[in-house]
């Protein structure tokens, strides 16, 4: 429990103190500090707050902030995202599994519903990275490798509870450089990693720990 120090609001103002505590408790029973410009309740704005962000115009109007400042700030919110991951891995994982197991139900009644109404989206999506990812199998690749790193892939999943997918280190399509569908380019990814990561090509991808095999420089890339 915190320890709340009595300091009154005179000396709070005069040393310009963000909070001040009275020793006693507000209107609504909370015992807690209180904010300097106003009196109010630490405790009794947090309610308001919550009750405000709940309301219909508030969802819709926080909706479509997140979305501008996303169109706005994608690829720094990106990297920022996958920075947060990797210093956080196991509380993030830790987190996902225990909102998957307290929310799954809703979550795949939405799926359904999305995948359901936008039937038309998702075949035209798939149909694309079929020929993507033709046009970027060389003949020489191994297919039994490749097939490998999408079954460790599943186990990922399996294990950990998080959604894992298979990902371009060197993404097919990048804006300076495409990869190949080969089993050395593929690496399994929590599903959210992989999507916020997207088409681009990260600095401190583990693609430099890994031996590529011998063969002519010429087709180990491809021309975007």
């Amino acid at each position: 429990m915190k320890m709340l120090h009595i300091v009154p609001r005179s000396v709070a103002k005069a040393r310009g103190y963000r909070l001040y505590c009275t020793g006693e408790a507000c209107l609504q029973g909370h015992l807690c500090e209180r904010f300097t410009v106003n009196k109010r309740c630490v405790f009794c704005k947090w309610d308001a707050d919550k009750e405000r962000a709940a309301r219909p115009e508030q969802k819709t109007a926080r909706r479509a902030y997140d979305r501008e400042r996303w169109e706005k700030d994608r690829d720094a919110l990106q990297a920022k995202n996958l920075d947060y991951y990797a210093a956080n891995k196991d509380r993030v994982n830790a987190q996902k599994r225990a909102y998957w197991a307290d929310n799954s139900d809703r979550m795949k009644a939405a799926r359904t519903r999305w995948s359901a109404n936008n039937r038309h989206v998702i075949q035209e999506l798939n149909r694309r990275r079929k020929e993507r990812i033709a046009l970027a199998t060389p003949p020489w690749a191994d297919r039994e490798q490749t097939r490998e790193v999408y079954r460790r892939a599943n186990e990922l999943t399996a294990l950990t509870g998080v959604q894992h997918h298979v990902d371009h280190i060197v993404p097919l399509t990048g804006e300076n450089v495409c990869g190949l569908h080969v089993h050395w380019n593929l690496q399994p990814l929590p599903a959210a990693d992989n999507i916020a990561k997207s088409n681009r090509l990260l600095e401190h991808s583990d693609r430099r720990d890994r031996t590529m095999p011998e063969c002519d420089t010429a087709t180990t890339s491809m021309t975007c």
